[in-house]
């Protein structure tokens, strides 16, 4: 099971900063654990954090590639939020 926990930190005018966790614990194709996965990935140059629970295969290539793509320009100055959502879907 994964859990993922995210929280806003406020101070005395408005949100200061956001806090997300997860856990590290995947479960391979075998049946074994490993404790040291990573299932949270953050951009570089913008504020885009990603995670995912559940099957793990495909999410752990394509989360770290996307976040590269996002580092690398994906994403244009002027894309709103929509544009920048077809991206992220059409990856």
């Amino acid at each position: 099971m994964t859990m993922i926990a995210s929280w806003v930190a406020i101070d005395s005018r408005s949100a200061s900063s956001l806090y997300i966790a997860s856990d590290s614990r995947i479960a391979d194709n075998r049946g074994g654990l490993t404790d040291h996965a990573r299932k949270l990935y953050a951009c570089s140059t913008r504020a885009h954090v990603f995670g995912y629970v559940g099957w793990s295969d495909y999410p752990c290539v394509v989360l770290e590639r996307l976040v590269e793509a996002i580092d690398s320009g994906l994403f244009g100055i002027g894309d709103d939020v929509s544009v920048r959502q077809s991206k992220v879907f059409a990856f």
